[in-house]
């Protein structure tokens, strides 16, 4: 306690300096390198006519475009290069200012000076060193380019269902977690020892153990918990205080809304920058042999300027941002789609008994999912293979339409019947449900699936306002060619790059999903679905987000939530829905 205290000391000491040096590289990352590093992706792709990366397309992507995964694979390696001198840059910098004030050559130099002593035969070792920090992004090295990197959810919501995968993934993140701290002092000895890579990572092994390796996780808890208290109670007050200013004339109470939702966005960029900065005294005052005594450095006027200027730019894009979601006091209602054809475990996914009960609850799309069969019928069914629901080891293109409709399914506690498209689509009519139709594909299809799809559905599809969507590119590509007026969804597992393609919206993963895609598919007319949302708290992101669709397992959640959203008409209930929504 007696070290966390004396370090959060030099932490405000010397803030301006501290909060000036995380400014200008968040501000670095945000406007230059991640739309650089998103723009190179974009252009690698649209250069090799490869339309998204996609574990669809991955196999075909090594096969037939072998550049472009050659260039995507550079571009990985130096994206890593950059988040391992990101992380050396700031603790230099740190450092520095620690000791004598920051000086940006120096810094700059010494930076360079720890990269150089990464060699090529080294990057096997820098990647696996990144994997090893990851765990620790929300603890110690809390930046802007790692807060970027995201396993999608639905691989996390995958492995947790499966026993054996669940224990492998539990076991793999223990080993990771523990060997990810055992590397936490790579860098604070690269710096203070002058070391190679290879010679911290064996040092820094023997200084956990020496150091008191649970005391230093706590001192980081600690630390964690200090920013934690401390921005809550800032936000309690802010909002507070509006709840106050609501009861004055609406465009008055606006400007202090404004005012006060850039002050909570600072409070957070304090406590990120006042944990990771603290963290970083801490781990390398340990590790440092010279021991000189740290003391309070003054701010040079030109250092006052450049801070000024930042904040100035911080400032206003905040304010453009803010604007656009505090008049925003009634949002977009999104359209609520049900997950195959289900809502709280009401039924078997995919079948005519839970279609039946799900549209009861109203919801303004039903999504489901189609597989060509043997005899070249379509079937409403979403996995490959019918182990999991009927526990046979057969596919839909094993057996004919009439064959899989005999198959008894179960889930949930439910039993049924596998249901044939025409049957289903019939039932919806009845039902006046809207369909969102998912298009499975696998290397079994037969050529002209799209084509007899096409003949035989597109005019009723069109004519019901029905929606397509698909993971495989090419179909997108070949229904708009024989259908132009399909409304056509591409379904993205994972945010890479700017959006751009054929279709009239996008489906995205929502742990990747962010404004800027939003927005930019917005400005191109084209809509936006979440998939696939269950949890409140997520849900209202989407809609910070002005997603145009919420992918859903819950309905009824989902509407509550959206009404509970949107009922929050004044401007301290809005403060609140972001506090609780980006408390991150």
């Amino acid at each position: 306690m007696k070290e966390v205290k004396l370090w959060t000391r030099k932490f405000f000491q010397n803030f301006w300096q501290y909060i000036g040096l995380l400014l200008s590289v968040s501000l670095f990352l945000e406007l230059i390198l991640i739309p650089f590093f998103r723009f190179l992706t974009t252009f690698i792709l649209q250069a090799g006519k490869v339309p998204f990366i996609s574990y669809q397309n991955i196999v075909i992507m090594l096969t037939t475009h072998p550049l472009v995964c050659l260039l995507l694979l550079v571009e990985l390696v130096a994206i890593i290069i950059v988040i391992y001198g990101e992380f050396s840059y700031l603790m230099i910098g740190i450092e520095e200012i620690n000791k004598q004030g920051f000086r940006l050559r120096k810094t700059i130099f010494r930076t360079k000076g720890v990269l150089k002593k990464v060699k090529i035969s080294s990057l096997v070792y820098l990647i696996i060193y990144f994997l090893l920090i990851v765990p620790f992004a929300d603890l110690v090295y809390r930046t802007p380019l790692l807060a970027k990197i995201h396993l999608p959810q639905f691989i996390m919501d995958y492995m947790t269902r499966n026993g054996i995968l669940f224990m492998l993934l539990v076991s793999s993140y223990l080993l990771i977690l523990y060997l990810g701290f055992r590397s936490i002092f790579i860098l604070p000895l690269m710096i203070n020892k002058n070391l190679s890579a290879k010679e911290a990572r064996k040092k820094s092994w023997e200084w956990t153990r020496r150091k008191n390796g649970l005391r230093i996780i706590k001192q980081l808890f600690l630390i964690e918990i200090f920013a934690g208290i401390t921005t809550a109670i800032g936000y309690g007050a802010i909002i507070a205080f509006q709840t106050g200013v609501d009861l004055l004339p609406r465009n008055f109470s606006f400007g202090f809304a404004q005012v006060n939702l850039v002050l909570i966005q600072m409070i957070a960029f304090v406590g990120i920058s006042y944990s990771f900065v603290v963290s970083s005294l801490m781990l390398l005052n340990k590790t440092d042999n010279e021991k000189k005594d740290s003391r309070k450095v003054s701010f040079q006027r030109n250092r006052k300027y450049f801070l000024g200027a930042l904040l100035l730019v911080e400032a206003g894009l905040i304010f453009l941002n803010n604007s656009f979601y505090l008049r925003e006091i009634k949002f977009e209602k999104p359209l609520i789609i049900s997950h195959r054809g289900v809502s709280d475990k009401n039924g078997i996914q995919n079948t005519i008994t839970a279609l039946k009960k799900t549209s009861s609850l109203k919801p303004d799309y039903v999504e489901i999912d189609l597989h060509e069969t043997a005899d070249k019928k379509f079937v409403v069914l979403h996995d490959e293979n019918l182990k999991k629901l009927a526990g046979k080891n057969l596919s839909p293109h094993d057996l004919t339409l009439r064959q899989l409709q005999k198959i008894t399914i179960a889930e949930k506690g439910y039993q049924g019947k596998i249901a044939s498209f025409d049957e289903y689509i019939k039932e919806a009519q009845k039902l006046h449900q809207k369909l969102l139709l998912e298009i499975k594909t696998t290397p079994k299809d037969s050529s002209g699936m799209l084509k007899r799809f096409n003949k035989k559905y597109g005019k009723l599809i069109l004519s019901k306002n029905y929606q397509v969507q698909s993971l495989d590119y090419h179909v997108i590509e070949e229904l708009h060619q024989l259908n132009p007026r399909l409304f056509l969804i591409y379904i993205q597992p994972y945010n890479f790059t700017y959006p751009h393609s054929l279709a009239d919206g996008y489906a995205m993963e929502y742990s990747t999903l962010n404004n800027s895609f939003v927005w930019q598919a917005h400005l191109q007319k084209k809509v936006v679905y979440a998939w696939t949302v269950n949890n409140s708290k997520i849900m209202k992101k989407m809609m910070y987000y002005h997603v145009n669709g919420i992918i859903t397992d819950d309905i009824e959640k989902t509407r509550q939530t959206i009404k509970k959203f949107n009922q929050a008409n004044s401007y301290a209930a809005q403060l609140t829905n972001y506090v609780l929504v980006f408390s991150s």
